[in-house]
């Protein structure tokens, strides 16, 4: 099943996509229960209740909305908390080699930023904010109320998994850590809005039957900068969730950014940074593709 918001931002409402390309509005399906309007969080949750019912009124239905004819948002716009996750591939730690001297974390360093956009929304060079960074991330989304989960079992809290990315300005990161280390600014660097691109749906874990053969893959252009399988994260997803949960109490709608590996702009030389013009491309297998574009606050404000 892939759960979709739709609509226009910040009135996007949740759908199912069928297998034609066709998008089932799940709000009749509420008043039909008796419930008030539910958002993506709560379907999430409800789902494993619900499931059976709207795969029957997928099959039933006649008039479906015509995916391509409305803006695909971001699949979870409101996620309690949106954790991410760094340095978690091997071949990242390689490429920083200057950095880490080559040695893995013995747990990923964990962010928590704000705010999500959507699969093919602009991504905006505000004016002011330089070395602009992808990070092209598979992204799991929780499913139901988990605290201090085994490993053995983390993987049942997954509700399904997405394309995203963790963007970053780098120059805003480090605009301090002249005077010191301490003053770095990681929350402020990746919550700049925009800088997070998700979706384009949520496909359910019931369709992604092993994680770790996902490849996932980031086009700046038609230039292919980044290549790996889910396998070769540091920490794997089960390992990764059940000590999140060790910590905080996780819920149905969370997102968990589970790393990003080589091939970062950052690691040329001279660096590459993003820039107005360029096509920033994510793509997960079995899970869509993000299309994004990168574009000059001039040029979004005209937008608007």
């Amino acid at each position: 099943m892939k759960l979709v918001n739709y609509g226009s931002p910040g009135a996007e409402q949740p759908g199912v996509l069928g297998d034609e390309g066709g998008i089932l509005p799940l709000a009749g399906l509420w008043r039909s229960l008796g419930l008030p309007s539910v958002e993506m969080n709560g379907v999430i949750g409800l789902l494993p209740y619900v499931r059976s019912r709207i795969e029957q009124e997928l099959r039933d239905a006649v008039d479906l909305i015509d995916a391509s004819s409305v803006r695909l948002g971001p699949p979870v716009p409101h996620p309690g908390r949106i954790i991410v996750c760094g340095v978690n591939y091997r071949s990242q730690v390689d490429e920083q080699r200057e950095r880490t001297g080559g040695r893995p974390p013995r747990r990923p360093p964990v962010v928590l930023r704000p705010g999500v956009s959507g699969p093919t929304d602009p991504v905006v060079a505000w004016d002011g904010i330089t070395e602009l960074e992808y990070e092209g991330e598979l992204v799991a989304v929780i499913g139901r109320r988990v605290r201090s989960i085994a490993v053995e079992r983390a993987l049942e809290a997954v509700a399904g998994y997405m394309c995203g990315q963790d963007m970053i300005s780098r120059s805003m990161m480090r605009e301090d850590a002249d005077i010191s280390a301490l003053y770095l600014q990681p929350t402020r660097a990746k919550g700049v809005d925009t800088f997070c691109p998700t979706g384009p749906w949520l496909t359910t874990a019931d369709e992604v039957p092993d994680y770790r053969a996902l490849a996932l893959s980031t086009w700046v252009d038609d230039e292919l900068r980044q290549h790996a399988l889910a396998d070769e994260m540091i920490m794997g997803l089960p390992e990764l969730i059940s000590w999140l949960s060790g910590t905080m109490t996780l819920f149905p709608g969370d997102l968990v950014f589970t790393g990003t590996p080589a091939g970062l702009g950052g690691s040329f030389d001279p660096p590459r940074e993003l820039v107005p013009g360029q096509i920033l491309r994510t793509a997960i297998t079995g899970l869509g593709e993000l299309v994004n574009p990168i574009v000059g606050e001039d040029t979004y404000r005209a937008r608007e």
